[in-house]
């Protein structure tokens, strides 16, 4: 679910004008899902008939977009160009030209500029960040289930911060934009369902002989006030919660077969509208009941 939903009245949808975008300037991928990634499983989790509409109806909602979708996913495309500019010498694109392409390609400027407003800010504000990145934007398939993650970051800490209470080393970064600063913003992340898939794929799929035995994951909190906020949560990775994570992802596996065949996908009106607003196809169902 991704809040209230508004029309975008000629502007062309952010995700469509940041994969433009970045064709143009020859970038990889930086926005949009990984495919078959926890996001796709949380909205079957929320409601399996909103599943069908995004994943099986492939339902076009290109004329819609969420604010807050919007404004994270092009604060996420900056972070990816400014981490790949510290990584190499090299790569000579800056956030600077990804905003102005993504400008050109008729994204709402009202989105853009909010979100330029949170990123120009965090570079401002970690000028001496202590993550070294190793890798950006790094696609992942388990291979035993075919699930996938795209881990935002992969870095090396030296020297953290006494406040992170960690020890050095490989560390995977999750970025987030955030309304606020609340404590469920900060804490909670231990069990949350993408975090916990991210750090059990690097298990699973022995990236320790690649880059170095994980310390840990940081999630990157950007928070979007008028004076931008930053906070970076760190979660051990914990062996239980993990394997329970993908024990319940095979369950969902098995639910969408059994949906698939059924041809039956009952909506949960319970999602319809939640503390994050209302779902991305709720005026579909206003419009054609419940049954």
């Amino acid at each position: 679910m991704t809040g209230d939903i508004v029309i975008l009245d000629g502007f062309r949808n952010t995700g469509q004008a940041i994969e433009l975008a970045t064709k143009t300037l020859n970038l990889p991928q930086l926005a949009g899902g990984s495919g078959r990634g926890w996001s796709r499983w949380k909205l079957l989790q929320q409601c399996p008939y909103a599943y069908y509409l995004r994943y099986v109806q492939k339902m076009d909602l290109s004329e819609f977009e969420s604010p807050a979708l919007a404004v994270g996913s092009l604060v996420h495309a900056w972070l990816a160009i400014h981490y790949l500019g510290m990584m190499s010498k090299e790569f000579t694109v800056t956030p600077e030209q990804l905003k102005n392409e993504v400008e050109k390609q008729n994204a709402n400027p009202a989105f853009l500029y909010k979100a330029w407003a949170v990123f120009d800010a965090y570079r401002a504000h970690y000028e001496e960040d202590y993550l070294e990145p190793l890798a950006v934007e790094y696609p992942v398939e388990d291979v035993k289930t075919g699930n996938t993650c795209r881990y935002d970051l992969i870095a090396r800490i030296t020297n953290p911060p006494e406040i992170l209470a960690i020890t050095p080393g490989v560390v995977l970064i999750e970025h987030k934009t955030a309304s606020n600063l609340s404590e469920d913003v900060i804490d909670g992340w231990s069990i949350d369902g993408e975090i916990l898939g991210e750090m059990a794929f690097w298990q699973r799929n022995g990236l320790d002989r690649k880059f170095g035995k994980l310390t840990g994951l940081l999630v990157n909190i950007l928070v979007k006030t008028k004076q931008p906020q930053f906070h970076r949560s760190f979660v051990a990775p914990i062996s239980v919660h993990t394997k329970g994570h993908i024990k319940n992802l095979a369950y969902m596996a098995e639910l969408e077969k059994t949906l698939r065949k059924s041809r039956r996908w009952p909506q949960f009106a319970s999602a319809c509208i939640n503390r994050y607003g209302k779902c991305q196809f709720y005026q579909h169902c206003l419009n054609r009941g419940l049954e």
